[in-house]
């Protein structure tokens, strides 16, 4: 097997097999850390490829406690708060399992219980920060569990005043609908079979927001991953999932196969690129003898896809296969003390910048150059801890000019990391800030690209803990003007619902790329009536006839090699020669999205 390929389950440095049910992994300063249940306390293992982990044993085990259930960590200004389920050693009901939270100031802990929420069932959390707001969701049994018909345990939601308290304005999000969820039938000799969903974990692909749930009972083989979808809106509390394909179709995006049985709890998380997703999970190997005393779920990772209202895996894997994209540029632990530069800016990308900096009497100032020419022309931000701003900065040829200045978070500690997440496309940037805070602003063309980017301290010591730089665009709304830098198009406009044309149809003719890359074509249509054909010198053609609004189309280059995946259908791979002509013929189609990645 290659470098450039990996086979589940994931590997350990020190060679062992290491089990880790309900796997949650955060992606902090770089780093991939990730937390998972024990009988003993709460796994923790660390990667920087999400394929390669070395274990670092328990990051919280406490006096009279045992069963530490499905533990998920998120990161606010300094403090890492793990919400995590246990129950007392000496507890003879096993459902007196409590939802918790314990802080800790690093990610490997060791993290101290802080608080207990709940005095009943309650397990499974994940929280999410939504516009600037911190939601959870997580799983409880006293909503329908004394129905007749259909009791057991669900997803809900509520808000967070704060990491450590509940608004109370608890949401039903997901309840049983089909066979396949029962944990087991006539669970408790009162003639009602038990239902279970659980282990709620988001990912937002366009204006949709997957929830991806499991259900079933994480004992038996037929354990599965779930998916629900809802409009994206601006507070979580106002969306309504439902259930993809239906309430009433079984069609999981991960499922027993040959070779893995009892797949479920799983978080999304980018690849190291910052662009595509990939599900973490656990699964048993089919192929050795289930124990139910005998821990044996072992945490994988295979990659996911969307179209339309479609999460799409080819797993559960057990093969080898391509492993996770790196970053074009990863840059990590330097200590800044005098101007430093430390990549090149292009037309188009996303980049990661983990920041903090030396606490002293005086404060903290310092400039991050996102396009730096010379000393006279350059576009900045400047952080400065005394006035709690963030300012960005325009020079040309000597004149400066103020672009923005926004106001940083009352209690923003400047002394430890903060993510400054940065997407470029074209002279539009957006750069959001620890997940909260939310900038976009326009540029001069002339900064468009090949001008380098870095850090100039002011009398302060900054610490660059990481810096991931991907060649990426994501084009939607107005900006979708920029695909003409990728394909020739017909005469068209940007409606509602994308790029469209006046006429029944219209072409997109590729421009050559002389490079390894992967690209995601987001179509609306009108189901019945629209068709897509795919063209490749004209000798070879695909044609898709949707039948739902969205869909999606995936071409990933490699060397003289396309591959396809319509709709979630993969198709032959298709070698290329260096005189071919790739064409997609839209017919009552709309473009309404593009993201392209090179690799």
């Amino acid at each position: 097997m290659s470098e450039s390929q990996f086979c589940n389950p994931v590997k350990f440095k020190d060679g062992k097999r290491h089990t880790n049910p309900d796997p949650f992994v955060l992606r902090w300063c770089g780093k991939y850390y990730c937390y998972s249940t024990d009988a003993k306390g709460v796994n923790l293992s660390i990667s920087s490829d999400l394929v390669n982990w070395e274990y670092l044993g328990l990051c919280i085990s406490e006096k009279g406690y045992k069963d530490y259930w499905a533990p998920a960590v998120i990161y606010i200004n300094g403090n890492f708060y793990m919400y995590y389920s246990n129950i007392r050693t000496d507890e003879v009901e096993g459902h007196n399992i409590w939802l918790k939270v314990a802080v800790a100031d690093n990610p490997k802990g060791p993290f101290i219980w802080k608080k207990t929420f709940f005095d009943e069932f309650s397990i499974d959390a994940h929280p999410v920060i939504w516009n600037s707001q911190l939601y959870m969701f997580y799983s409880v049994n006293n909503i329908i569990g004394t129905d007749e018909k259909k009791a057991g345990t669900i997803i809900v939601m509520d808000k967070m005043l704060s990491p450590l308290e509940f608004a109370g304005e608890r949401k039903v999000v997901l309840l049983p609908s089909i066979e396949q969820e029962i944990f087991q039938k006539n669970r408790f000799n009162d003639g009602r079979d038990w239902y279970t969903l659980e282990g709620a974990a988001t990912v937002v692909h366009g204006d949709k927001c997957f929830l991806t749930y499991s259900a079933n009972a994480y004992l038996n083989v037929d354990y599965f991953v779930g998916c629900a979808v809802a409009k994206v809106k601006e507070s979580l509390l106002d969306m309504t999932w439902k259930k993809s394909p239906s309430d009433y179709e079984w069609k999981p995006v991960l499922r027993k196969n040959d070779v893995v049985e009892g797949t479920g709890h799983n978080v999304i998380v980018k690849a190291p690129n910052m662009v595509d997703d990939w599900i973490v999970y656990h699964g048993r190997r089919a192929d050795e003898e289930l124990v139910v005393t005998k821990e044996q779920r072992e945490m994988r990772v295979d990659r996911v896809l969307f179209s339309g209202d479609k999460m799409i895996c080819f797993g559960p894997t057990q093969h080898d296969v391509e492993v996770p994209k790196k970053a074009w540029i990863q840059v990590e632990n330097i200590k800044i003390i005098s101007q430093v530069f430390l990549g090149i800016n292009e037309k188009c990308l996303k980049a990661e910048v983990w920041l903090s900096a030396k606490k002293q009497h005086i404060g903290c100032r310092y400039d991050l150059y996102l396009a730096y020419i010379d000393e006279r022309n350059y576009v900045k931000m400047e952080l400065h801890s005394g006035k709690r701003n963030l300012c960005i900065y325009e020079c040309i040829e000597g004149i400066e000019r103020l672009i923005d200045t926004i106001n940083l978070l009352k209690d923003f500690i400047y002394s430890v990391p903060h993510l400054f997440a940065i997407y470029k496309t074209y002279q539009n940037y957006r750069i959001l800030i620890d997940d909260c805070i939310k900038v976009k602003f326009s540029v001069s063309e002339c900064f468009n690209r090949g001008f380098r980017v870095g850090i100039k301290p002011y009398f302060t010591e900054v610490m660059l803990h990481s810096l991931s730089i991907v060649k990426t665009v994501k084009l939607e709304g107005n900006n979708l003007a920029f695909l003409r830098e990728y394909y020739d198009v017909d005469k068209t406009f940007i409606g509602e619902e994308g790029i469209k044309s006046n006429e029944d149809i219209f072409i997109l003719t590729d421009k050559v790329k002389n490079t390894d890359f992967a690209e995601e074509i987001i179509f609306h249509s009108e189901p019945k009536v629209s068709e897509l054909i795919v063209a490749y010198n004209e000798d070879r053609r695909i044609s898709v006839k949707p039948d739902r609004e969205d869909f999606s189309i995936y071409r990933i280059r490699c060397g003289n090699v396309d591959k396809l995946i319509v709709d979630g259908e993969v198709y032959e791979d298709i070698n290329v020669q260096s005189d071919f002509v790739y064409k997609l013929y839209l017919q009552h189609l709309s473009v309404k999205g593009y993201i392209y990645t090179e690799s």
